[in-house]
């Protein structure tokens, strides 16, 4: 951990490698010759956090000093480290694998760093209109920024990352300044160590998507960008588009040319006369697994980093499924039974598709190895509708993913012990409490769902209901970084080092803050994460707030002399609370407003009244709302 070790002492016992001292840098940080765009973010990272806490910026160089300096901080590998580090392995057999290592006289952050060396291929390209954004095959689904300095793994990175934690006791609460934690030290020093660690979680960039990198508010150099960076959950090695459906552009491509390729209707035809998106394949037939070949040729081409590709049946759950004999034949007899619907036509007795789905994704999982015998591409499904229980016989290839969809994480622990290429946790949570219009966070609820999913052995993570409310949720997405960094790691350890490190002497009420949110959060009226049976206006009603202010004013006066940073933290909170309570109010206005009979105008202008104080909050505290979601209450 980090040691703060009076200079005096230090000349006495040469035990750890001082890195500043009396206001002076004693180590540079050295990087390899033409290392990556990202390693060179993280030693800037390095560099400045270091400056942060004791004074001073250490110095950065590229490639090799002649002569090498005595103390020095080496980021990223490089074949030097051999023969300074004797004896250390630095073959990184795991993904993503990070090492931290410091024998007294040099200090070693590195990990795995994998890229395109061979084509140099670090930049892709977001597509140019909306359907190729959209397409699961090619690029990065839903991206709207170009990615530059691409790589599929960031060791180095994320070891920077876990030594400003770990080491220097950086932490970063919520993006921007306010939400920087720096404990400053006269003296830095760090004790000799030997730290090795692989996320279990190789899919983390889902964990908060719209901070993903290929998402202009992940872009470094952004407050979001660099929060999700520094959190270690934006560089992964694992990219699925597991949110989405594999074939939704096909029946308006195809089905005037091909109308072969699509279900048999309960009426003996394959024109689907439900939405297009929905339409479903025909998959036993063997022109649909040409075609799917032909599309993945040509998105290889454009975006080679690729290697997961979605087969995952679209939308619309038992609408339009293919009742031709061939792939009833791939449904088990004794699959879930279910019914069949067909837009304009009559239902049919059907059983779950899972059976089906695996059978299908196992083919197209084979010829991608057939075709691209070097290369680990893999299929992915989805767990979902009419495929959410296992497969009955059915097994997945070893390069088949499923990314459960889950409700239900019985299916998601049935589905774990068929699977050996890993599994995606993927819960379609909607809009749980109003999440996205900056409801109170369920932060032990949601963090034990993620630890119960890494339980079963997921291999990523994606959730898309995040919508960077931080001073009302921000808690709760610290929590979720955290765990999907390391799922092991105690939720109660987090929330003590969260309140602490923030807030000092007024941790505990502001944990009893977070804590009574929560709780009157779980009250309300059942959704997929809570069981509670109180409206809104039940939970938060006056009396709440009324708790909840006194937590504050006794948080402020609690840090009233111990700087101002912990003033401008509960102040940051405080705007969140303003804000529920506002909203509140507003619900309850708009309850009142549809009941006048006639329009009574008084009541309008005091929602507006208090939609200007949310504006002046959103103002004076630019990270702490997303208010373009208000229109969707």
């Amino acid at each position: 951990m980090f040691s703060a070790v009076p200079s005096t002492v230090l000349a006495q016992e040469q035990t750890a490698l001082v890195l500043v001292a009396d206001g002076k840098s004693l180590a540079p940080i050295i990087l390899p010759k033409e290392p990556t765009m990202f390693t060179k973010i993280a030693a800037a990272d390095l560099a400045e956090y270091i400056g942060k806490v004791g004074g001073v910026m250490p110095e950065i160089l590229e490639g090799l000093p002649n002569p090498i300096p005595e103390h020095a901080i080496w980021v990223g590998f490089q074949p030097q480290l051999k023969a300074l580090f004797p004896g250390t392995d630095f073959e990184f057999t795991h993904p993503e694998e990070i090492l931290i290592k410091c024998d007294g006289k040099h200090l070693a952050i590195v990990g795995r760093d994998v890229w395109d060396a061979i084509t140099n291929k670090k930049k892709i390209i977001a597509g140019q209109t909306e359907a190729e954004r959209k397409d699961y095959l090619a690029g990065f689904a839903e991206s709207n920024r170009n990615v530059e300095g691409f790589q599929f793994e960031y060791g180095t990175v994320n070891a920077v990352a876990t030594f400003l934690q770990d080491q220097l006791g950086i932490r970063w609460l919520w993006p921007g300044k306010v939400g920087e934690v720096v404990p400053k030290q006269s003296t830095i020093a760090v004790d000799p160590l030997e730290f090795r660690y692989h996320p279990k979680i190789r899919q983390r960039s889902t964990v908060y998507a719209p901070l993903a990198l290929y998402k202009a508010g992940g872009k470094p150099g952004s407050s979001g960008g660099d929060w999700v960076r520094r959190q270690r959950i934006q560089l992964d090695s694992l990219y699925t588009p597991s949110g989405g459906h594999g074939f939704t552009e096909w029946y308006a491509t195809y089905h005037k040319t091909h109308p072969e390729y699509f279900g048999l209707q309960s009426d003996g035809t394959r024109i689907y006369k439900g939405e297009p998106r929905h339409a479903k394949l025909c998959q036993s037939n063997p022109a649909v697994v040409e075609q799917w070949l032909k599309i993945v040729e040509t998105a290889i081409a454009k975006n080679p980093h690729r290697n997961v590709f979605n087969v995952a049946a679209n939308d619309g759950t038992a609408s339009g499924i293919c009742c031709c004999e061939k792939c009833r034949a791939w449904d088990h007899p004794d699959g879930l039974k279910m019914i069949w619907n067909y837009p304009g036509g009559k239902e049919l007795v059907g059983v779950a598709t899972s059976d089906r789905e695996v059978t299908f994704a196992n083919i197209l999982a084979r010829k991608l190895k057939e075709r691209y015998p070097d290369k680990n591409y893999q299929a992915l499904i989805q767990a979902y509708g009419g495929a959410a229980t296992p497969p009955v016989k059915a097994v997945p290839e070893s390069n088949v993913i499923v990314s459960s969809v889950a409700a239900s994480f019985s299916n998601l622990e049935e589905w774990s012990k068929k699977t050996t290429a890993g599994m995606i946790w993927r819960p379609n949570f909607a809009d749980p409490a109003h999440w996205k219009t900056g409801g109170p966070p369920n932060i032990t609820g949601t963090a034990e769902l993620l630890q119960r999913a890494a339980a079963c052995g997921v291999s990523g993570v994606s959730m898309d209901m995040l919508w960077s409310w931080w001073s009302t949720q921000g808690p709760m997405y610290y929590v979720m970084a955290q765990l999907a960094w390391n799922p092991d790691k105690p939720v109660h350890e987090i929330m003590d080092d969260y309140c602490k490190s923030g807030f000092g002497p007024a941790a505990d009420d502001i944990k009893a803050y977070w804590k009574l949110l929560q709780d009157n959060r779980i009250a309300i009226q059942p959704d997929k994460m809570t069981a509670g049976t109180k409206s809104w206006a039940e939970a938060f009603h006056p009396d709440f707030f009324k708790t909840a202010y006194a937590l504050l004013d006794t948080s402020a006066a609690k840090t009233s002399a111990a700087g101002k940073e912990y003033a401008e933290r509960i102040a940051f909170v405080r705007a969140g609370l303003d804000y529920l309570r506002l909203n509140t109010e507003n619900q309850a206005l708009a309850q009142q407003a549809i009941a006048a009979k006639p329009p009574d105008p008084a009541i309008n202008a005091k929602m507006q009244v208090n939609c200007q104080k949310i504006q002046e909050i959103d103002q004076n505290f630019p990270a702490a709302l997303n208010i373009t979601r208000l229109s969707e209450l």
